[in-house]
C-alpha cells in the first residue's frame, strides 16, 4: 500500500457518498464500508490472553499480523492510496497509529436529528420488511428504534461516543471532521480539503455522476436502500417530521460545533 487512511465518524453522514466520490479519482480506492474492522477485532482477541499460545507472542508480531491483514486485503490495489471506511475505527486511534504512524481519518458528522430521521426514512419504504439495525423488533416505535440507535453500544451511540474519545484524545490533530452538509453543499471544496489533510492526489470530481451500488448489501439487513445514492451530488434540506420531545432529545448543540471551543472545532472542520 501507498498509504492508507481512514474514514470514520457518525453513519448516515456520507460516508457512502465521499467513498464513491473518492473512488473517481484512479489514485484512490475507497468503499462503503469494509470488513477489515471486524477481522482485527477477531485477531485481537486471538492475540491476547484470551488464547492460551499468546504467551508465544510478541508486540512486535502483533503488529506484523495486523499490518499484514491490511496488506493482504488490499494487495490487489497496494499502487493507491487506501481510504478504508468503518464508522467504528475511531476507538482504534491508539492501535491504528501503532500500525501505520502516518495515518490520519476522515470523520463524518451531521446533526443527530437528521440521522435517526434518515432512519426512519428508509425503515418508513420498508414496511415489509424487519431490519437488523433494530433487532428485528416487530413491536418497535419511533421512540424504542431511537433508543435503540443512540444507546452508547448502539448504532448511533458508539460511533458517537468514539468520535468524542479521539476528538478529545491525544491524538485528535490527526482528526478532519466534515459535516454532512458541507459535503453535499460543496462536495469539491471539501475533497480539495481531504487531499490537502492527507496528501492524496487531487482530483478535479464529477459531482453529476456518481456511481454506487449497496443493494445486495442493503437487502442483506432488511433495509433496502439504506446506501443508495442519487446520481448528482446536491444538499436537500429534508424538514424535521420526527415528534418534536425526541428532536429535543438528540438536538445539539454538538462537541464538534461547541462555541466554548471554537478554535478547535474550526481547525477540525472542513467548512464548504
Amino acid at each position: 500500500m501507498q498509504m492508507i487512511f481512514f474514514i470514520t465518524g457518525l453513519p448516515r453522514a456520507g460516508s457512502t457518498l465521499l467513498g464513491a466520490l473518492l473512488n473517481q479519482n484512479s489514485a484512490c480506492a475507497a468503499g462503503m464500508s469494509s470488513p477489515v474492522f471486524s477481522l482485527v477485532n477477531a485477531l485481537m482477541n486471538r492475540l491476547s490472553n484470551a488464547n492460551e499460545f499468546n504467551a508465544f507472542i510478541d508486540n512486535a508480531q502483533r503488529k506484523r499480523i495486523l499490518r499484514g491483514l491490511f496488506e493482504s486485503y488490499y494487495a490487489d490495489q497496494c499502487d493507491k492510496v487506501i481510504f478504508d471506511t468503518n464508522r467504528y475505527w475511531t476507538p482504534k486511534v491508539n492501535l491504528l497509529l501503532k500500525l501505520f504512524p502516518e495515518t490520519k481519518f476522515v470523520c463524518l458528522v451531521r446533526p443527530l436529528a437528521e440521522i435517526v430521521q434518515s432512519f426512519e426514512r428508509v425503515f418508513a419504504i420498508n414496511p415489509m420488511q424487519l431490519s437488523q439495525l433494530v433487532n428485528y423488533d416487530p413491536d418497535s416505535t419511533i421512540y424504542s428504534r431511537t433508543d435503540q440507535l443512540m444507546v452508547g453500544s448502539g448504532l448511533v451511540g458508539g460511533p458517537l461516543n468514539g468520535l468524542k474519545e479521539a476528538f478529545y484524545g491525544p491524538h485528535s490533530a490527526r482528526l478532519m471532521l466534515v459535516s454532512y452538509r458541507n459535503l453535499t453543499s460543496n462536495p469539491q471544496r471539501v475533497l480539495d480539503a481531504i487531499y490537502a489533510f492527507t496528501g492524496a492526489p487531487r482530483y478535479d470530481h464529477d459531482i453529476n455522476t456518481i456511481s454506487f451500488n449497496g443493494e445486495a448489501y442493503d437487502a442483506n439487513l432488511g433495509v433496502s436502500g439504506l446506501h443508495r445514492l442519487r446520481p448528482q451530488v446536491s444538499h436537500k434540506p429534508t424538514p424535521l417530521t420526527l415528534p418534536p420531545d425526541l428532536i429535543a432529545r438528540i438536538s445539539g448543540p454538538y462537541f464538534w460545533e461547541n462555541p466554548n471551543e471554537p478554535s478547535k472545532a474550526d481547525t477540525k472542520l472542513a467548512r464548504g
